[in-house]
This record gives structure tokens, sequence and C-alpha cells, in this order.
């Protein structure tokens, strides 16, 4: 009965820590284009907006991945030590 317990918490923790690799590469991506879009705006000498929106995004992403870890640790007490 623990081994079964044991193996669906593993399995939790590797889409926990699959879905936070995903969002890693998703804001890397974003990132990237952002980058790309700030130049395309220095060029064109086109004010940009004062950047809440680039920081609300990078809240949301830790805030995520906070909260994902929070609920596995709410649901297994103690498995992050596993």
């Amino acid at each position: 009965m623990l081994e079964d317990e044991l193996q669906r918490v593993n399995e939790k923790v590797a889409r926990v820590k699959g879905a936070i690799k995903e969002g890693t590469v998703e804001m890397d991506c974003l990132r990237s284009e952002k980058a790309d879009l700030e130049k395309k705006v220095a060029t064109h000498k086109i004010e940009a907006d004062d950047g809440r929106a680039v920081d609300l995004c990078d809240w949301y992403v830790h805030c995520a991945a906070f909260l994902s870890e929070l609920e596995l640790e709410t649901t297994h007490p103690g498995t992050h030590r596993l």
C-alpha cells in the first residue's frame, strides 16, 4: 500500500517538475521575444510601455511554480524530501 502511494507521489513529482521545465522554456522564449521587440522599438524610436506587464509575467511564472510546490507539499507533506 505504501509502495503504491510512493509511486503515485513520485509520478506527481515528475509531472510537477515537467510543468516547471515547460514553464521555464516558455519563459525563456518569451524573454527572447521581448528582447527582439525591444530592439525593434529602439530602432523605430517608439516609446515603449513602462514595463509593468513584463514584471507581472515574471511574477506569474514564479507564483505558478510556488503554488505547484505548495500544492504538492499540502497534498503529500514531506514528499519533497523523498
